[in-house]
């Protein structure tokens, strides 16, 4: 059986700053569009943030890693990514 070669062809796509709701949000709708329909090219995001944001990878309890009314108070959000891993700090 011969190995599939990767896709010579990416969309480009820059966000402008962004909420982490919100990078987040086109993070999953960017990914089901990309899976549901393979007509779709795969793509290449460069996002920024908007204001400080902590992103935990969806397996993560935001209140077992984060002291979320010290968030609340700093005026720093906290949002589950798509994907797994550890908490991430964006500023």
């Amino acid at each position: 059986m011969p190995l599939l070669q990767p896709r010579k062809e990416w969309k480009f796509v820059f966000t402008p700053q962004l909420d982490g709701y919100s990078n987040m949000v086109m993070d999953a709708e960017l990914l089901e569009r990309y899976t549901q329909d393979p007509r779709h090219l795969p793509v290449f995001r460069i996002y920024t943030w908007k204001d400080p944001f902590y992103t935990l990878g969806h397996s993560q309890d935001p209140h077992q890693e984060l002291e979320t009314a010290l968030c609340e108070k700093q005026g720093i959000g906290f949002v589950k990514r798509i994907t797994g891993g550890g908490i991430i700090y964006h500023d």
